[in-house]
């Protein structure tokens, strides 16, 4: 089943996405720049819900969505991710990446140093 996404990237505008997964959606936007390497699911329900009153889906809720404009943390995270592909620790930080967790967070499960990043 799709879903719609909404891809976002440092400094870029955030794309809507159909596609069955978060890969195959940040797959497609990649194609544009490389530098998209976040997303989040639009409600199922709630999109339906908005396509049924013939309306568009609102972005104005997606406050709450971890920053990912820090383009070195990202390429550092990814490249972990990578490196771990395959193991259960590679999956936890790939799942903490694409679902909103904190940098703090991620970078303690994936033994970065968040201060060699930090952007202030």
């Amino acid at each position: 089943m799709k879903a719609e996404w909404k891809i976002t990237g440092a400094g870029l505008p955030a794309l809507r996405i159909e596609a069955e997964s978060f890969d195959d959606a940040i797959e497609e936007a990649r194609k544009i720049d490389q530098r998209y390497c976040s997303g989040q699911i639009i409600d199922r329900k709630k999109a339906a819900d908005a396509g049924k009153e013939g309306r568009s889906m609102s972005y104005r809720d997606f406050a709450s969505m971890s920053d990912r404009s820090n383009h070195r943390l990202n390429v550092e995270i990814e490249r972990q991710i990578d490196m771990w592909d395959g193991t259960i620790h590679g999956q936890t930080i790939k799942n903490m990446y694409e679902n909103g967790s904190g940098y703090e967070s991620i970078c303690e499960a994936a033994n970065i140093d968040y201060e060699d990043y930090r952007e202030d």
